[in-house]
């Protein structure tokens, strides 16, 4: 009777798995990083309804393009929000166009 030599004993620790890091998921037109969002205003409370996947536009432009496109289809209220400022790691390095605040 053979053993099975290929299986690693309870006391042989068994090395992490590798895992590939993902790019974030990209719609057409959208831009990671490009720091510039459109939100919804609730008629009732005011407040900003946000997205849990926002899409983030290139540009200002995009932006109120998109906010005014669907204002002028729903007759409700959008802002464009954009990143004023980012703090973090200035020396990792972020998908698109917002830099770390050194």
């Amino acid at each position: 009777m053979e053993l099975n030599t290929h299986v690693s004993s309870s006391d042989e620790s068994m090395p992490p798995p590798r895992r590939k890091k993902r790019k974030p998921y990209q719609r057409k037109n959208e831009r990671i990083g490009g720091g510039h969002f459109v939100f919804k205003r609730n008629k009732n409370s005011g407040r900003i309804h946000p997205n849990n996947f926002a899409f983030e536009h290139p540009n200002h432009a995009s932006a109120l393009e998109e906010a005014e496109r669907l204002h002028a289809e729903t007759g409700d209220e959008y802002n464009v929000v954009s990143v004023a400022n980012c703090v973090g790691d200035p020396d990792e390095p972020i998908q698109g166009g917002i830099k770390h605040d050194a």
